[in-house]
């Protein structure tokens, strides 16, 4: 808001803004930029983030096995999308879990499907997996590897 000072009886006006009201609107300006460079970092490394997100739903389907003492399987679903199930082995017929169900994002696909990874009531994997997800847009690839033990790493 431009204000307007008087001086010396009317004659002189001076326009401008207060020292307020810039810094109001670079804090405004700052603000809007770090949540535009933050939401363009998270869409350069989706890979990444899919990856992460991988492990993540792999040690919750391992802490879920381990607490409700019961077999949970993770799977792909298709080349976007993770199947959780449990049962109570990993032979038998499982029921779907879809609180652990997880979607790729866009243009991020898994490049196997070929695998499928079952934790014990004791939290451990009945396979040794590793699981590679690519971006699609920018041929970017990142792994997660599952070890016997149920550990699972980013590589």
């Amino acid at each position: 808001m431009a204000k307007q000072r008087e001086r010396n009886g009317g004659r002189r006006t001076e326009r401008g803004y207060t020292v307020l009201e810039l810094l109001v609107t670079m804090v405004i300006v700052s603000i809007m930029s770090g949540t535009a460079i933050s939401s363009l970092r998270e869409y350069e490394h989706r890979s990444a983030s899919a990856a992460a997100d991988i492990a993540a739903v792999l040690k919750r389907a391992r802490g879920k096995a381990i607490t409700s003492l019961t077999t949970v399987t993770v799977r792909p679903g298709s080349d976007t999308t993770l199947v959780t199930t449990t049962g109570s082995s990993c032979s038998a017929t499982q029921t779907v879990d879809e609180m652990l169900d997880y979607t790729l994002p866009p243009d991020v696909k898994l490049v196997s499907t070929a695998w499928s990874i079952c934790y014990s009531n004791r939290g451990l994997s009945t396979s040794s997996e590793t699981i590679v997800v690519r971006d699609e847009r920018k041929r970017e690839s990142r792994a997660v590897q599952v070890v016997l033990g149920g550990g699972v790493r980013l590589q």
